[in-house]
C-alpha cells in the first residue's frame, strides 16, 4: 500500500483539508531532520495549541482545534507502522529471493508472512486483507488452469475439423485413418 493511497481525498476542484496538507508535507516535502524536529515537538511536554502555532509559523498550515493534531499524531503512528511493514516485505523478498522461490511460490509466501505478522501483531482488518489477497491468488490460479484446458479442448477442436474438411475435400473420401485421427482430438474435448 503506498502512502498515496493513506491520503484522504478531496472533490475535484475543491481546496485540501489543512490535516490533508500536513500529511503530504511529512510525506513529500519535510527533510528527515524536519521530521525528527516534529517529532520532538509531539513527544515534548508543549501544549497541542503551541505545537499547532509553531506548524503554522514554519510550515503555514493551519490546524484550528487540537483534535486535528491528535489525528495527525494517530495517522503518523500508523503510517509508521506502514513503512515497517513495507520494510519487511522487501526483507522478506530479498529473503525469499536467495533462497531460490521466484512467480507463484514468492507471491503465496510473501502473502503467508504478511498474514502471520498482522495477526501476530493484533492487525486482523490487515491479516483479512492479506488472507483475501491470498484468496484472489488462488481464484487467478484456478483461473488460468480453466483458461489452460480451455484452449487445448479449442485447439483439439480445430484440429479435428481440419481432418474432417482435409477428409471430405481428398479423393479417397474419409478412411479409418481419419477417422481414429478425429476420435483422438475428440476424446481430449
Amino acid at each position: 500500500m503506498s502512502a498515496d493511497d493513506k491520503l484522504k481525498g478531496t472533490a475535484p476542484g475543491k481546496p485540501k483539508s489543512e490535516l490533508t496538507r500536513l500529511k503530504e508535507a511529512w510525506l513529500r516535502t519535510l527533510s528527515d531532520e524536519a521530521r525528527v524536529y516534529w517529532r520532538e515537538q509531539f513527544c515534548s511536554s508543549r501544549t497541542q495549541s503551541d505545537i499547532r502555532s509553531e506548524i503554522f509559523k514554519k510550515l503555514k498550515i493551519n490546524l484550528r482545534e487540537d483534535n486535528q493534531l491528535t489525528f495527525f499524531r494517530q495517522w503518523l503512528g500508523e503510517q509508521d507502522i506502514r513503512d515497517k511493514e513495507a520494510e519487511a516485505v522487501q526483507r522478506d523478498e530479498v529473503d525469499l529471493d536467495s533462497q531460490g522461490l521466484k512467480g507463484e511460490d514468492l507471491r503465496r509466501e510473501l502473502i503467508d508472512r504478511m498474514t502471520r505478522r498482522a495477526l501476530a501483531r493484533g492487525d486482523f482488518k490487515l491479516g483479512g486483507n492479506a488472507v483475501k489477497l491470498g484468496q484472489r491468488e488462488e481464484i487467478v490460479a484456478i483461473d488460468k488452469g480453466k483458461l489452460a484446458l480451455l484452449q487445448k479442448k479449442s485447439d483439439a477442436y480445430d484440429r479435428a475439423q481440419a481432418a474432417l474438411t482435409s477428409a471430405k475435400q481428398s479423393k479417397g473420401g474419409i478412411t479409418k485413418e481419419t477417422l481414429t485421427q478425429i476420435e483422438r482430438e475428440l476424446k481430449l474435448l
